[in-house]
């Protein structure tokens, strides 16, 4: 990784994840154990919280290993669920 160059973090993209899921911001909020307003700011770049940087740096590290979250993670239900459904839909295979 090259920590001599600053990382930034899109906010705006935790917006089309959430509109891509279909979830509201009270939905993802729930999920992400906080309140829907944290959400809104996140997603209008008011805030960065800190877990998004993490996540943002984790990603990088990931990237950097050549390695991708299904790598490192062993179990995501619903996110998993999520995904299958999307390969059902996108093959036309049940």
């Amino acid at each position: 990784m090259n920590s001599g160059k600053k990382q930034s973090i899109n906010n705006e993209m935790l917006k089309v994840i959430r509109k891509k899921l279909g979830l509201t911001q009270p939905e993802l909020g729930k999920k992400l154990g906080c309140h829907f307003s944290d959400i809104s700011k996140v997603e209008r770049g008011q805030v960065t919280p800190d877990w998004l940087i993490k996540f943002g740096v984790l990603l990088q590290l990931l990237n950097d290993a050549g390695l991708t979250y299904e790598d490192v993670v062993m179990e995501f239900p619903e996110p998993m669920a999520l995904r299958e459904e999307g390969e059902k839909y996108k093959t036309g295979k049940e």
